[in-house]
């Protein structure tokens, strides 16, 4: 949650009047106790310290109460984007206001699809970059397939 990570209570002003929430997975909103098929976005309340947000969107248990909100139209690509920059648990959002459009640095905005897109971009990219048979105890060979990804990343394989 790299808006925690900064100046909080600046990032929040700029939210204003619009009432920040949490958007978490499914999978983690089940954790929560809350039933939904799809991204589940969750009221932050009172909570104002990072420590607390954070708390809400990582802990194993539900130390309180939580509040389902409407997790809006665009919250699948907003998921997809996350785990394509790696910033879950969770992610701390807010509809655009005026004044959040107007501050420095400005907002950037794409469109829902070139999330999907992008996805399917970097998934079609993966190529072979190595790989290496390695003998397990008991006799049994394992295989290493280290692939690259268009990222830069380093995917690896292990095929027992």
């Amino acid at each position: 949650m790299p808006f925690l990570r900064h100046s909080g209570s600046y990032a929040r002003r700029h939210c204003s009047p619009a009432r920040p929430y949490l958007l978490v997975t499914p999978r983690r909103a089940r954790i929560l106790g809350i039933d939904c098929e799809g991204p589940s976005g969750l009221a932050i309340g009172d909570l104002h310290s990072a420590a607390a947000i954070f708390s809400l969107a990582a802990d194993r248990q539900r130390t309180r109460r939580v509040e389902a909100v409407g997790a809006g139209e665009n919250a699948q690509a907003a998921i997809g984007l996350a785990k394509l920059a790696q910033q879950l648990p969770a992610l701390l959002v807010a509809p655009a206001t005026a004044a959040a459009h107007a501050c420095e640095p400005p907002l950037v905005s794409i469109v829902a699809a070139a999330v999907s897109r992008f996805r399917q971009t970097a998934i079609e990219s993966l190529a072979i970059a190595s790989e290496a048979s390695i003998p397990l105890s008991g006799g049994f060979l394992a295989r290493f397939v280290v692939f690259r990804d268009g990222l830069g990343g380093t995917p690896v394989a292990i095929v027992v």
